[in-house]
């Protein structure tokens, strides 16, 4: 009877945050993903937004299997394309 308990919660509450993290822009808000850089954590209007990636200008060698830059690349690279652009 407990297990059934918990399982309900946890459907309430929806997705589990990452280890109890707050957004780094919403404070209010649990974190869905961490920055491996920077340990900072992201909502999902973060990520969606494509706000989530800390330092998409330099180097960072957890790039090659991080969840946040496989989602927003394109977004984050198309930005960086315009920015070069403009005179």
């Amino acid at each position: 009877m407990k297990n059934s308990d918990s399982t309900e919660a946890s459907r309430a509450r929806g997705p589990e945050s990452v280890n109890g993290k707050k957004c780094r822009f919403h404070p209010d808000r649990e974190a869905r993903v961490t920055c491996n850089k920077f340990e900072y954590g992201y909502c999902e209007t973060c990520i969606e937004s494509c706000r989530a990636c800390s330092d998409p200008e330099l180097y960072c060698r957890h790039r090659t299997y991080c969840v946040i830059w496989e989602l927003c690349r394109k977004k984050v690279r198309k930005r960086q394309d315009t920015v070069s652009r403009e005179p």
